[in-house]
């Protein structure tokens, strides 16, 4: 009986191990890929299908095979690593490899058995194009020399894989006023095989201060790059010293200042300054502070100023201490005058008008930049015929979330960009009791391969009148981006928009009612945020007052409106005697207002007299027309008298201007 019990079991047993056994997996001896090669290079990032087969040692299909196996590439690139289950022996998929490369093969692998594609060869996508600086920005060079490092930018596809031959152009985009000289060695160029890379060489300009090179992919929708380069002053060719002449009561003190320049009257920082007395006249110490000395006289070229292997000289005239002072610089001079009697009168020849500022020019107008990029901010004060202003102070401070300033020289700093925001960086300019102010917009970020698209803006506007911006953030294929939602900087080609920023979004779209308070035929709109940039169409702003009516602080930060016509009759009638000279010699003004009013004045009075005669004399012909003969005679001669009053007016005023 137990031995039938064990036969039954043993026969059950062995029933079930050959019914279970062809569900049980089987591992593969091998795999083999279907040629997916046909039809040329894949495309970075694009799918594309593979068919991989599970192999017996047979070579055949092992259809027990229905796990995942695992996959790899020669570039380490390749999506996604591990297959789908395959289905009795077989897997059919879409897999794409990111990096660009040549006679790549792909690997398939499960336990001990592995297979091995046909070599094929990826290609970068040239239907997105990106263009990136390698190097050469933030370069520092002499004036009007060509920089040491050439300007690099790499163009490639959204994987960073460079694209060749594409065309790339060049351009100066920004330099400091009145520069001359400045060039590229090529203005376009075409993106090298295998780097994808296209350059250019810049020669300075003659002035200091910072030059931008703009990169451009010559067709397409992208970002252009920006190299920011910097002309120092070259070395000092000659001093000036301040004032070249000067008059001074004994024992009296003055400073004496001295600035250097180079072959270009570039401005030159002197690192010390050796002061010494030459020609007697009294002492000087070594910050230029000259004493006068007990002896009446004049010396010549007696304060000595020494810097860089050149020199400049002063001349003092000493008098005694009861007598007034006076000083001149270039052309200029003072003299003291003794006055009569026991008081001394002061007199001194009047020195030349100093030179105010008018406008402060910042380089660049607008911020938008990358995070952690490093852009340099220049500061140039003019007066109103746009001359650069010197002996001026510069105060830099930043608000908002841009970055940090650190200041490189009296006029420049350099900003380095935050991560992400925007701000604004405000500039004084000081001298003596003038200060003007500038102030620069923008943000940075991370939005290279993104942009701010411009609604077309209608055309015309109106001066004070708001009108609707709409602002939306894309991506390089036209798609919509909605993950940043913060403010952006807004800034026109007056200068006069109002507001300068933007709240944030909650879409990545942004409506701004905005206003522009200067007319212009051509006005855009520039907006940034998060280190993305956009620009309007071009439009019409109709009104008054007029861009082309202001002074030259027109359109600049902190600008007002002091030079529009017929803004202020009182300053309109003040510019009117300044530019006269009133009070000069001659009292030209003084002549002119009287022969206008002289003759203004008098033919106003005869032309009143005159109307009411002839009205009067009308009246009575009207009432008696048998008169008419009589009043005719007595009409004729109003008429006459009226004529010879406006003569004698207009001789009154010939008079005057005599």
């Amino acid at each position: 009986m137990k031995l039938r019990k064990f036969f039954l079991s043993l026969f059950f047993i062995l029933g079930f191990l050959v019914l279970v056994k062809p569900a049980l997996a089987t591992d593969p001896n091998s795999f083999t890929f279907d040629d997916f090669t046909q039809g040329g290079a894949k495309l970075a990032g694009v799918p594309f299908q593979v068919t991989i087969y599970a192999k017996n040692s047979g070579g055949t299909t092992e259809t027990g095979f229905n796990g995942q196996a695992y996959l790899t590439d020669d570039t380490g690139t390749i999506a996604p690593t591990v297959t789908g289950n395959f289905i009795n022996g077989v897997w059919t998929g879409s897999v794409y490899i990111t990096s660009a490369d040549e006679d790549i093969q792909m690997y398939v692998d499960y336990g001990s058995a592995s297979g091995t594609s046909n070599q094929f060869t990826v290609g970068p996508d040239t239907r997105i194009k990106f263009i990136t600086i390698v190097s050469g920005s933030n370069q520092s060079g002499t004036v009007y020399s060509q920089l040491g490092q050439s300007l690099i930018a790499k163009v490639t596809d959204p994987f960073d894989n460079p694209i060749s031959g594409v065309g790339v152009n060049f351009a100066i985009t920004s330099y400091p006023p009145k520069s001359t000289g400045q060039a590229l060695t090529s203005t376009s160029a075409t993106t090298a095989a295998t780097t994808g890379r296209a350059s250019t060489a810049l020669t300075l300009g003659r002035k200091d201060g910072t030059y931008v090179v703009t990169g451009s992919i010559t067709s397409g929708a992208s970002t252009p790059v920006q190299f920011y380069e910097t002309a120092i002053a070259g070395p000092t060719i000659s001093l000036s010293i301040n004032p070249t002449l000067a008059v001074m009561p004994q024992g009296s003190q003055l400073p004496f200042t001295v600035k250097g320049y180079d072959q270009y009257q570039n401005e030159k920082t002197l690192s010390s300054v050796a002061w010494s007395v030459v020609n007697s006249g009294g002492t000087i110490d070594g910050a230029g502070v000259f004493t006068a000395g007990a002896t009446n006289g004049n010396y010549i070229n007696t304060v000595k100023a020494t810097a860089d292997s050149r020199t400049a000289y002063a001349s003092i005239s000493v008098i005694p201490e009861d007598q007034g002072t006076g000083s001149g610089s270039g052309s200029g001079s003072g003299t003291g005058e003794e006055g009569t009697g026991s008081t001394a009168t002061p007199s001194a020849t009047p020195t030349p008008t100093p030179i105010e500022i008018s406008q402060v020019i910042v380089d660049p107008d607008f911020i938008s930049a990358l995070s952690g990029a490093t852009i340099p901010i220049t500061a140039t004060a003019v007066d109103s015929s746009g001359s650069v202003v010197t002996g001026v102070a510069y105060s830099f401070s930043i608000s908002g979330d841009l970055g940090t300033l650190v200041q490189q020289t009296p006029n420049t700093v350099l900003l380095t960009a935050s991560e992400t925001g925007i701000g604004t960086v405000t500039i004084s300019a000081t001298q003596g009791n003038v200060t003007k102010v500038a102030k620069i917009v923008g943000s940075v970020g991370t939005g290279m391969n993104r942009r701010l698209v411009i609604e077309n803006i209608a055309s015309p506007q109106k001066v004070g009148e708001p009108f609707t911006i709409s602002i939306a953030a894309k991506n390089s294929l036209n798609e919509m981006v909605t993950n940043y939602t913060g403010p952006l900087a807004l800034a026109d080609t007056t200068g006069t928009i109002d507001p300068a920023t933007a709240s944030p979004s909650a879409s990545g779209l942004w409506y701004v009612q905005a206003i522009i308070g200067l007319a212009s035929d051509e006005v855009t709109v520039t907006v940034a945020g998060d280190g993305m940039v956009g620009v309007s169409n071009i439009f019409r702003v109709e009104g008054e007052p007029r861009m082309d009516q202001v002074g030259i602080g027109a359109g600049g930060a902190g600008a007002g409106l002091g030079g529009v016509k017929g803004a202020s009759i009182a300053a309109q009638i003040q510019d009117f005697l300044k530019d006269m000279k009133l009070g000069g010699s001659g009292g030209t003004g003084i002549k002119y207002i009287g022969a206008g009013l002289a003759a203004g004045v008098g033919i106003l009075g005869a032309s009143i007299g005159g109307g009411i005669m002839v009205s009067r004399g009308l009246e009575a012909i009207g009432r008696n027309p048998f008169a008419k003969g009589r009043l005719q005679f007595n009409l004729y001669g109003s008429i006459i008298a009226f004529l010879a009053a406006a003569g004698l007016a207009l001789a009154a005023a010939v008079f005057i201007l005599k």
